[in-house]
């Protein structure tokens, strides 16, 4: 990859309107049409309540300034996916409710194979990135509502990931819970070093204090 790419982690008052509204074209544009998710459009935008709940968004931009990649964060003392929208996967079992723990959602990622950087690129830059603001936020762990495939994926990062719940068929996918241990990630990731960059991308904004990651 070319350029330098930067990460800028906040909420939505640390973002101009039109880089939110980018965004949220920018996951209807993956979810919908390239994924063929059926997920509903306000518009042309993939946005729905839990973006009324203050998350952080730990976003990727490419060179250019365009959103090449997001992710959305909330904390599992609220309103999560997992407890409130999928439910059902759960089997009875409590959704985590942890200060510490902290639910990633809405994981999309540009893949353009023809300005020399692919799918596996971009996403290792935003894992990382959401790792890190992980680590440094005090975090133990991240859950998740995903796909067998993205568990692999994760998997193949070096992620180290548990399930919490066992597969279970949602619509036309798969479905499964999982967690996400931060810091053992964070040590894998350090271990592994990164093939795909020669350095970080700059971080431009992070923390809660500006109110800044299911992987769908």
């Amino acid at each position: 990859m070319e350029g330098n790419y930067h990460i800028r982690i906040a909420g939505r008052s640390g973002f101009a309107r039109e880089e939110l509204l980018e965004m949220f074209r920018f996951r209807a544009q993956v979810f919908r049409k390239r994924l063929g998710w059926d997920v509903p459009l306000l518009g042309e935008m993939d946005v729905d309540g839990y973006d009324a709940l203050d998350p952080e968004y730990v976003t990727l931009w490419a060179p250019a300034g365009n959103l090449c990649g997001c992710i959305r964060l909330l904390p599992t003392t609220g309103p999560t996916m997992l407890r409130d929208t999928f439910a059902t996967i759960l089997h009875g079992r409590p959704a985590p409710f942890d200060p510490g723990v902290f639910e990633l959602s809405r994981f999309a990622v540009m893949s353009d194979d023809r300005r020399g950087y692919g799918f596996s690129c971009l996403t290792q830059l935003l894992v990382q990135a959401v790792i890190d603001h992980g680590h440094h936020r005090g975090l133990r762990r991240y859950v998740t509502v995903t796909t067998p495939a993205v568990e692999r994926l994760l998997l193949c990062l070096g992620l180290h990931c548990q399930r919490y719940t066992h597969p279970q068929r949602v619509g036309r996918e798969l479905a499964l819970a999982l967690q996400i241990d931060i810091d053992s990630s964070r040590q894998a990731l350090i271990e592994t070093g990164d093939p795909v960059r020669t350095g970080p991308p700059r971080q431009i904004a992070q923390g809660r204090s500006r109110l800044p990651i299911d992987l769908g």
